[in-house]
């Protein structure tokens, strides 16, 4: 994995979460997906941050 410009190995993946977006007339809508998690410089994992959500 690439961020800001250092190279990490990947740990896993965190379990499906689901955010909900703004809704499009009568349809809900939801983003729904698994973040990657990697190994930081002291070993220890950490998820990405994203940032439409909190």
């Amino acid at each position: 994995m690439l961020k800001e410009g250092k190279r990490y190995k990947l740990y896993d993946t965190t379990p499906e979460r689901e955010w909900q977006h703004l809704n499009w007339f009568d349809y809900r809508c939801y983003l729904v997906c698994s973040l990657p998690r990697y190994l930081s410089e002291d070993g220890k994992p950490k998820v990405i941050d994203i940032h439409f959500a909190p």
